[in-house]
C-alpha cells in the first residue's frame, strides 16, 4: 500500500518553495537578533502545542488530520526560542488566484515574545512570498476572530472591501500581485 505522501508528489514542491521562502525571513530575523525558526505542521508540532499551550481558539489535532489530505495546503508553525508561538493552515485556490489563510492563532498572552508585532509582520510577509511564489493574486484572511484582529490586519493592508470574481464575505484580502 502506497504511503500518502507518495501519492501527494505535488507536496514536496509546496514545501520546497516554503523552506526557500522560510529561509530568508529567518535570516532576516536573526539580523535583527530574533531567534525565529518555520515548520511545516506534523506530529512533533501537534506534539508541541499540546505540552507547551494552555489552550487554543482552535482544535489544532483535528484541523492536522483534516489538513493532511490536502496536498496543496499552505501550513507552518512559527517557533521563537525554541517555543511554539503560532500556527497556520490554508490553500490555495483551484487556480491559485487566492492563497486563503483558514487558521492562524498565536500562542497566548503571557508565552508571546515581547517583539511579536516585528514577528506578526514578518509571518504576513511570509504568507504573501508563499502566495508570490504560487503565483497568487491575493491573499486572503478568513474570518478573523475580533476587531481588534481586523484592525491589526489592516495595517498591513487587508481589507474586507476588494472585490473581485470570487471574493467571499468575512474575509480580509490584500493584492499581491
Amino acid at each position: 500500500m502506497k504511503l500518502f505522501a507518495d501519492r501527494c508528489s505535488i507536496r514536496q514542491k509546496y514545501l520546497n518553495s516554503y523552506k526557500n521562502v522560510f529561509s530568508e525571513f529567518v535570516y532576516t530575523a536573526a539580523n535583527k537578533g530574533i531567534d525565529i525558526s518555520f515548520k511545516a505542521i506534523d506530529d512533533s508540532v501537534i506534539s508541541d502545542l499540546k505540552n507547551q499551550w494552555q489552550s487554543s481558539t482552535f482544535d489544532w489535532p483535528a484541523l492536522f488530520r483534516k489538513y493532511r489530505r490536502f496536498c496543496k495546503r499552505v501550513d507552518f508553525a512559527l517557533y521563537y526560542n525554541d517555543q511554539l508561538i503560532a500556527l497556520l493552515y490554508g490553500k490555495a485556490s483551484v487556480r491559485r488566484r487566492v492563497l486563503r489563510v483558514d487558521y492562524i492563532e498565536a500562542t497566548s498572552k503571557e508565552l508571546r515574545p515581547p517583539n511579536l508585532t516585528e514577528i506578526a509582520a514578518m509571518v504576513l510577509a511570509t504568507i504573501e512570498e508563499i502566495g508570490k511564489q504560487l503565483d497568487s493574486e491575493f491573499v486572503a484572511l478568513r474570518n478573523p476572530t475580533n476587531e481588534r484582529v481586523c484592525l491589526h490586519y489592516s495595517k498591513y493592508e487587508y481589507s474586507f472591501d476588494v472585490k473581485f470574481d470570487g471574493a467571499r464575505a468575512k474575509t480580509m484580502y490584500k493584492k499581491i500581485r
